[in-house]
């Protein structure tokens, strides 16, 4: 089982000083990859082994899940890939229902979460924070003088409905910007004639270790992030927003999507239809310089969300141990 990067996320880019090994005494320690134990406290970020999540249902102390997807949603979800769906259909019948039954408090990572949770007798909401602190406007000083615009959607297998939406929306965008190059993330290419677009670059998956190296390198000027209205992608968190803001690009979301309104004049916001996305992105993609603008004001209100102080407070108040 290897660390996810929800681990990172929630937990370890902030109180990672605070967890220990065979080596190091600290007042956390591990029990596997994304699982903790402190005093008679046991954290499990997600998930972890079949024989550590199984001891975690059974054991008599107390139990602390958190929980980053609606997964249960993901079985009326029909945009999702099947592959994908099918997985944490069973993630949820073998895992997932025992242990939100079993936990003492659930820690859920988006308001629509906890409010599908509303039922559990302690339910907390926590925040991501980023290992990296939010790009400037710096790389679009090129722009206003004929320099290419890099558009990007860094997802993952859960997001691939999102990129076969944008095929129509890039064809016609790359066809009438000749600037413009899109990059996604795909273990396969998901656009059709467009994936052997001499301005379309497709990327394998990393391991996340490998990509927290790699986005540290990256720039890029449009994040592209549309989102079906389902019940799984309404619950995602606002970590798109971080994950964006790190590479300093402009994120482009769905208007249903509520967490990209906190960025207010720092958002492209887009309406559900293909069309629209169109329309929207030529108007933008028309005055380009604008996006440096609206970087810095987006960078003003991701430098708030992306505070580690906040989530230490967090778990020091949930794991009743000083994580500052």
């Amino acid at each position: 089982m290897s660390r996810i990067p929800t681990t990172d996320l929630y937990f370890l880019n902030s109180c990672g000083h605070k967890v220990g090994g065979w080596f190091r005494r600290r007042p956390i320690r591990r029990l596997g990859r994304n699982s903790f134990v402190t005093g008679n406290t046991c954290l499990l970020i997600r998930r972890d082994t079949d024989a550590i999540m199984d001891a975690m249902v059974k054991q008599e102390g107390r139990l602390v899940y958190l929980v980053d997807d609606d997964i249960e949603g993901a079985a009326a979800s029909g945009s999702l890939l099947p592959d994908y769906r099918r997985r944490l259909m069973d993630f949820h019948e073998r895992h997932h229902r025992a242990l939100t039954r079993r936990a003492d408090t659930l820690v859920v990572t988006s308001a629509v979460l906890r409010d599908l949770f509303a039922w559990h007798r302690d339910v907390r909401l926590v925040h991501p924070v980023w290992h990296l602190p939010m790009a400037d406007a710096s790389h679009f000083n090129d722009i206003e003088h004929g320099a290419s615009i890099h558009a990007v959607h860094l997802g993952s297998g859960s997001h691939s409905d999102g990129i076969t939406f944008l095929r129509p929306v890039l064809q016609e965008l790359l066809e009438r910007q000749k600037r413009l190059h899109f990059t996604y993330v795909s273990a396969a290419d998901l656009l059709g004639a467009l994936d052997r677009h001499p301005r379309v670059k497709r990327m394998a998956p990393r391991s996340w270790k490998s990509y927290s190296r790699w986005i540290k390198t990256q720039r890029f000027h449009i994040g592209l992030y549309p989102l079906p209205n389902t019940p799984f992608h309404r619950a995602r968190s606002h970590n798109k927003l971080l994950e964006y803001g790190a590479v300093g690009a402009v994120g482009a979301y769905s208007s249903h999507w509520q967490p990209a309104h906190a960025l207010r004049g720092g958002a492209i916001l887009c309406g559900p239809e293909q069309r629209l996305w169109t329309d929207t992105l030529s108007d933008v993609l028309a005055c380009p310089t604008d996006l440096a603008e609206m970087v810095t004001i987006a960078r003003k209100a991701l430098d708030q969300l992306n505070d580690p102080a906040d989530q230490r407070r967090f778990w020091s108040s949930v794991l009743e141990v000083d994580c500052s």
